[in-house]
């Protein structure tokens, strides 16, 4: 048995479902193979138990180019309620929730009635064991070219197998999220995933200033202690601000809490992205803070993208970034950038007068517009004419 059967072994054995859950899982496919597909439908499949801030866009994407779209996605993620402002009618759009991504050949074939195919996630979680039985029980058996993906982090998950996404990038049938991403040396399509349905732009704070930092559970991934200490140097400058966390523990910041800071942190834990949304309609800044010592620091530069790059952009609220890597986003006249002084940069933000805010939010929200025009030829050429297609890219 070769690696990829060993691990493929593996991941059955560690989701393997309950009698009770496969039983319905049996139903909830048996609704999906039933349902009617019209023609010019896309089947948009998100096998990740997150990720759900992309698929908004993509939907949008291809609703716009005249396409309806059915959606298969795990309940734990639609949960989450990512298209809580997303306005739409049946016709437009059929959401099917999964308590685990169908594997069977009667799911495979049903496929067949679709347009496209669009897989948002490949290798990760569920991902891998799903994409293996695709490959196996849709690609290999009926040999169609009218599948695309995204590829969330272009260096693989697995990098000793010829992975999914290799194989995606190497037949020009994936996008990545940002531009200025390369495989073997040449330009990835983009597809910026900045929408999120009806959503507030909001200006400034008045007399307070309120910072948003979302996620960083993952171990050493957010610098939380040089953040705290700016807190602290703050507080010392007697500036009127606090700073909320979003999808971290409380854990994970309760040791940088003190006396004198505890008025100024708010911690919201996991919430939904109907409440993130209010959260971020009434924050100024968002924090990156994605620790440059962190093994996954490069990953963020040259790779991929990190979903504060994406809320930026889709409501319009300057960043707080280390310099490099708002340079790899093209965001470095749209926010805060600093090198070393995280503290210097929240101060300039406090401090930051509405006429200089709206100046950067007229930047935001013209580069978002440039993004998502190119984003949407982009998907256009790929999918229409693979033959004579030129990459889209913002200036």
């Amino acid at each position: 048995m070769d690696i990829k059967d060993r691990l493929k072994n593996i991941i059955n054995k560690k989701y393997k479902l309950s009698p009770e859950d496969e039983l319905l899982l049996q139903e909830e496919i048996h609704a999906a193979i039933t349902t009617e597909v019209n023609e010019n439908t896309v089947a948009l499949i998100e096998p990740h138990l997150w990720h759900s801030e992309v698929y908004p866009s993509i939907i949008k994407y291809f609703l716009d180019l005249g396409f309806s779209v059915h959606l298969f996605l795990l309940k734990e993620n639609f949960n989450m309620k990512s298209l809580c402002r997303f306005i739409y009618n049946d016709k437009q759009l059929k959401i099917f929730q999964l308590t685990d991504m169908p594997l069977t050949q009667k799911f495979f074939d049903k496929l067949l009635k679709y347009k496209y195919i669009f897989i948002e996630t490949l290798c990760t979680h569920q991902g891998y064991r799903f994409i293996l039985n695709f490959e196996e029980k849709y690609l290999n058996k009926y040999c169609k070219e009218n599948v695309y993906s995204i590829v969330h982090d272009v260096l693989s998950h697995y990098p000793t197998l010829d992975s999914p996404e290799k194989k995606f990038l190497k037949k020009h049938k994936a996008f990545v999220l940002r531009d200025g991403i390369k495989y073997n040396n040449l330009d990835v399509p983009y597809l910026a995933a900045l929408y999120y349905g009806k959503i507030n732009i909001t200006h400034k704070n008045k007399n307070f200033t309120k910072f948003i930092s979302i996620g960083g559970n993952k171990q050493g991934l957010r610098d939380f202690k040089s953040l705290m200490d700016s807190v602290d140097k703050l507080i010392e400058d007697n500036v009127n601000f606090e700073v909320v966390f979003v999808g971290v523990s409380a854990e994970k910041i309760s040791q940088y809490i003190t006396e004198k800071n505890k008025n100024h942190i708010k911690i919201r834990g996991t919430i939904s992205y109907e409440k993130l949304y209010e959260e971020i309609e009434e924050s100024d800044f968002i924090l990156f803070n994605i620790s440059s010592d962190s093994k996954d620091y490069k990953k963020y530069l040259k790779g991929g993208i990190t979903g504060s790059y994406s809320l930026c952009l889709g409501f319009a609220k300057p960043g707080v970034i280390y310099k490099d890597l708002a340079e790899a986003y093209k965001l470095d006249d749209k926010g805060i950038t600093y090198t070393k002084d995280l503290y210097q940069a929240l101060k300039t933000a406090a401090n930051m007068s509405n006429e200089e805010y709206q100046t950067i939010q007229q930047k935001l929200n013209f580069a978002k517009k440039e993004l998502e025009t190119c984003s949407l030829k982009n998907l256009e050429e790929m999918i229409y004419d693979q033959s004579n297609r030129t990459l889209c890219n913002s200036q």
